[in-house]
């Protein structure tokens, strides 16, 4: 069958002989966590196109390599400005085990931010975040005992100014964080929940949708400010899911965004 989903045990004769492909290719950089399901993620990203998938791969590690993404989360020494203001955080896991984060965009002056730290300082601690993520993922692979190599996520706009998208910084940042996404942790999403998106949310989707591939595209979906509460309970229990987006879980002092988890 030509169309199975290139996920391991689904795999027709092309992918299959794409995955050997890709192995024997990097036999000179060879090392034991270069799984099946981790080359796979690079090959789907790039339709099985091996050389492709070969080219992203290595300039992925040289990249991991130069900039020393393996110890990051040991490592990272966060400015204050974005310990204090920058949105978001993981809260538990969705219903399959998967690390979900939530990210309250709205709430994020990013325009101010990046009056105090560079665009460049900015996407480290979004790699930061994202190494938090896979590490979190190992666990749950470990205490599951199923592989766990995704995760979800909510992005929340309620508050979201139109000055945000005016900002050039903004745009680069956004666009950076994308191409850093598909570059280095491809196939990493299970799914994206877009809520509350203002009525000028396509403006933006237009300039951000070319540097997403297809496959990326395919996992977003996008809700203004009614329909989305079904569609996170349809993947996450309520117990694990804060009040404010509506689950049954309360912070400290009966904190309904559960600010202790999420920024």
């Amino acid at each position: 069958n030509a169309t199975m989903s290139g996920y391991v045990g689904d795999l027709n004769e092309r992918q299959e002989q794409g995955l050997k492909e890709l192995k024997s290719r990097l036999s000179d950089i060879w090392k034991d966590e270069f799984t099946d399901p981790l080359l796979l993620r690079w090959l789907r990203a790039r339709e099985f196109d091996v050389a492709k998938a070969e080219k992203l791969f290595r300039e992925n590690s040289i990249w991991r390599n130069k900039n020393g993404i393996d110890s990051l989360v040991e490592t990272y020494q966060c400015p204050d400005v974005l310990k204090r203001y920058f949105p978001g955080g993981m809260c538990n896991h969705d219903k399959e085990g998967r690390p979900l984060w939530i990210m309250p965009t709205g709430n994020g002056d990013f325009k101010g931010m990046l009056q105090c730290v560079s665009v460049e300082a900015m996407v480290k601690h979004v790699t930061y975040q994202v190494e938090l993520i896979a590490a979190e993922m190992k666990k749950q692979t470990e205490k599951l005992g199923k592989l766990v190599d995704t995760f979800t996520v909510v992005v929340d706009y309620e508050n979201f100014s139109l000055k945000q998208i005016y900002c050039l910084q903004v745009i680069e940042v956004t666009r950076r964080l994308l191409v850093l996404y598909e570059n280095h942790y491809p196939e990493m999403l299970e799914r994206c929940i877009i809520i509350n998106a203002p009525s000028f949310f396509p403006v933006f989707w237009r300039l951000i949708r070319p540097f997403l591939t297809e496959r990326t595209a395919n996992k977003m979906e996008i809700f203004k400010s009614e329909g989305w509460q079904p569609v996170i309970l349809k993947h996450v229990d309520p117990p694990h899911l804060p009040v404010h987006w509506g689950g049954h879980r309360l912070g400290p002092n009966g904190d309904k965004r559960c600010t202790d988890m999420i920024n």
